[in-house]
């Protein structure tokens, strides 16, 4: 049994799809994902599925960031039979550059894959890689832009696999997913705008799943542009303040996107604790900003916090260092 790769690339919550053309072997003029032959040890298919992105799409490794390798399944029919790994990355450009092996290339909602003359089991393999309730539940290193939009794709994904007559199934989802992060309260508002929205459209009816589909796109793309803003306004004042340095505790997305437009010459970025996301943020800022970036790091001495002289992080380039010990 051949074992292939199938990559999803996501950017602002849609997917690159890919039409294969007539030099590839298999499946000429249906739509998948990025694919292509596992060359090494199927264990490490990560490696096929990085160099496949950028055989056919040009998309190279400092563009994608890999959000989730999913549990691989089982492909039979007359074409042949695969073991296909699933894999989806989160992209920050949809400018790509496809190869002779694709004919066409269109960023979609992922639900449009159940419309489309697909390979075998394509939206299957969406679903292994795809947000779910878990994911929104165990993040411990996004902020709530980020997961309350991974919220809103699992209950857009739960309510298009949904019967025409199951809402109760749809309105189960919306409930685990308002209940996963309790604190967030990004996620239950935005969650409860979409339900809300449909029932009212039903107008006393049982509410069409397809109709909370629909309405979760646009609130994705209402909160994703939301985001956007929030960060833009956050440049705009830092800049009218003629701020050169920033201060932050924080791993949102938003907060991301402001320091990289801002560009400040100084970044202190606070270790945060339990999850010490922080240092993320510090390593990252290193790589993506010219600025001088110092981590701070607690140490608790007779009931106050004090520094100690900097070390540099142990996974981080030079100009980034922790100041303080534990």
């Amino acid at each position: 049994m051949a074992h292939v790769v199938t990559c999803f690339v996501r950017e602002r919550g849609e997917v690159l799809l890919t039409r294969r053309s007539d030099a590839v072997g298999t499946y000429t003029g249906r739509w998948a994902g990025v694919s292509g032959y596992v060359e090494g040890d199927p264990d490490d298919a990560e490696a096929d599925a990085r160099r496949e992105l950028r055989e056919e799409t040009g998309l190279t490794d400092d563009r994608l960031d890999l959000v989730r390798a999913g549990e691989p399944l089982a492909v039979d029919d007359e074409a042949g039979s695969f073991t296909v790994h699933p894999f989806l990355f989160e992209s920050d450009t949809r400018e790509v550059t496809p190869n002779e092996e694709l004919a066409a290339v269109e960023w979609i909602d992922p639900t449009a894959i159940r419309d489309r003359e697909a390979v075998p089991r394509l939206w299957e393999t969406w679903r292994r890689v795809g947000p779910t309730v878990d994911d929104v539940e165990s993040d411990r290193t996004h902020g709530s832009a980020w997961i309350s939009a991974r919220a809103l794709e699992a209950l857009r994904d739960a309510a298009a696999e949904a019967d025409a007559d199951d809402w109760d199934s749809v309105a189960a989802t919306a409930r685990d997913l308002r209940a996963a992060r309790p604190g967030m309260a990004a996620i239950a508002n935005r969650i409860d705008r979409v339900v809300a929205e449909s029932i009212r459209a039903a107008d006393g009816a049982a509410p069409d799943p397809d109709a909370v589909v629909d309405r979760a796109i646009d609130a994705l793309d209402a909160a994703l542009a939301a985001d956007e803003e929030a960060a833009a306004t956050a440049v705009s004042r830092l800049r009218d303040a003629d701020a050169t340095a920033v201060a932050t505790l924080s791993r949102s997305g938003t907060v991301r996107e402001a320091i990289d437009r801002l560009a400040p010459s100084r970044l202190l970025v606070a270790e945060s604790r339990p999850e010490r996301e922080g240092v993320d943020v510090a390593e990252r800022a290193v790589d993506a900003t010219d600025a001088a970036v110092t981590l701070t790091r607690r140490r608790r001495s007779r009931r106050r916090w004090t520094d100690t002289t900097p070390t540099r992080c142990s996974s981080a380039p030079t100009p980034c260092f922790r100041t303080g010990a534990s």
